[in-house]
């Protein structure tokens, strides 16, 4: 297709043997398609997408061929969506609200007349999902503020990560995701960083400067931006001179001490949750109590215990210890 629209996968998910849900995204519009499973009997023209469906079922996220069969069923998917991407998929600003109130339309793949065909299933474009106004106790301190305050320089993860300007500064935001206690109690454990780096705690963390679209049910965070950032899981250990990584395993350690002393825990403890900023210091990230599998165990995860067992290992990957 010469004039074809470009487009984005948002997220993939499904049940062996079932239906199958595809987030593609066009000019911010989220065109959810539900890949209706056909009868062996009835698949027709259908069946190389029948087929590619299958073929994921028999592999895991991390097989090399995964994503390579997942595009191929992206290929074929997204030509037959078009006329929907045509008719619905128009320009939205680029304040925040435009980023994070996504409309989204239904549709579906099905096979009509032997053949592969996309129907719409929404009345046109609904509202955006995730509607949430959080009751937080103590952050009246804090400067609020709407969506549409801030523009957006970047998009880092999905609708839920940004670097957004905002009163001539730059802030990143992270938005509330569907695990609202994560989110509360990342954003109360900020309260107290930041009260504590105030105090003249040393804590290499990252301080919550404000909020957002509280009030608009699509609250986020306004944290300090760290500029020029690079994740530590991301840097080669064997060509960075060793002072350079024992400072960094000196300031991890000092800020993981210094939280115990608190009674305040990291929780998702690995390298991807330190970044390395342009003046080449560490930043401690992430406190929504996530569990990586590998790091520390979702038993003792978010607990003294577990910040060790993690800190130690990436310690070990520093080559400091």
């Amino acid at each position: 297709m010469s004039n074809i629209i470009p487009y984005a996968v948002v997220s993939w998910s499904g049940t062996f043997g079932g239906d199958y849900e595809v987030c593609l995204e066009v000019e911010k519009i989220h065109f959810i398609v539900t890949l209706v499973r056909q009868a062996q009997h009835n698949r027709g023209n259908s069946s190389e997408i029948e087929s590619i469906i299958e073929r994921l079922e028999q592999l895991e996220p991390f097989d090399d061929a995964y994503e390579e069969v997942q595009n191929e069923l992206l290929d074929l998917l997204g030509p037959l969506c078009q006329r929907f991407f045509g008719e619905f998929a128009k320009p939205l600003g680029n304040d925040l609200g435009s980023h994070v109130k996504r409309p989204r339309l239904l549709l579906e793949l099905v096979t009509t007349e032997e053949r592969p065909q996309i129907r719409q299933k929404s009345n046109g474009l609904l509202p955006p999902l995730g509607y949430y106004r959080p009751d937080i106790e103590g952050l009246g301190y804090l400067p609020r503020y709407q969506l549409s305050d801030a523009s957006v320089s970047e998009g880092l993860l999905s609708d839920k990560n940004f670097i957004v300007t905002l009163t001539g500064h730059m802030f990143f935001c992270k938005m509330a995701s569907n695990l609202h206690a994560s989110f509360e109690r990342e954003i109360h454990t900020l309260v107290k960083v930041s009260a504590l780096i105030e105090s003249g705690v040393s804590l290499c963390i990252p301080t919550l400067q404000g909020i957002i679209g509280f009030d608009e049910g699509f609250p986020g965070m306004l944290i300090k931006h760290i500029p020029r950032q690079q994740r530590l899981s991301a840097i080669d250990m064997e060509s960075t001179p060793i002072d350079e990584r024992r400072q960094w395993a000196n300031q991890i350690r000092g800020t993981v001490l210094n939280l115990h002393k608190h009674n305040i825990f990291w929780g998702d403890v690995k390298t991807e949750n330190v970044l390395i900023d342009e003046a080449r210091n560490a930043w401690v990230v992430d406190f929504g109590l996530g569990f990586t599998e590998g790091w520390v165990s979702q038993d003792i995860v978010g607990t003294e215990q577990g910040d060790l067992v993690g800190l130690d290992k990436i310690l070990r990957i520093l080559g400091t210890k």
